[in-house]
């Protein structure tokens, strides 16, 4: 998950990056992974948490809010 810039105005460390979430097009912070860290696709906050709030309701048979 990146940061959002609205709710991160400056970077937390030397290494973020300021980009744009694939996602929704808002700014956020790019940071490096964890090492062994992998990920599918990098998105902002916001973006991460509306993904798997979805894919657990897909889990369960529950229609998206």
């Amino acid at each position: 998950m990146m940061p959002l810039r609205k709710n991160i105005p400056l970077p937390g460390s030397p290494d973020w990056k300021l980009t744009i979430c694939l996602e929704c097009g808002r700014e956020c912070w790019d940071r490096p992974l964890p090492e062994g860290y992998k990920v599918g696709r990098k998105m902002c906050t916001e973006c991460a948490l509306r993904a798997a709030m979805e894919a657990q309701n897909e889990c369960r048979g529950n229609k998206t809010i």
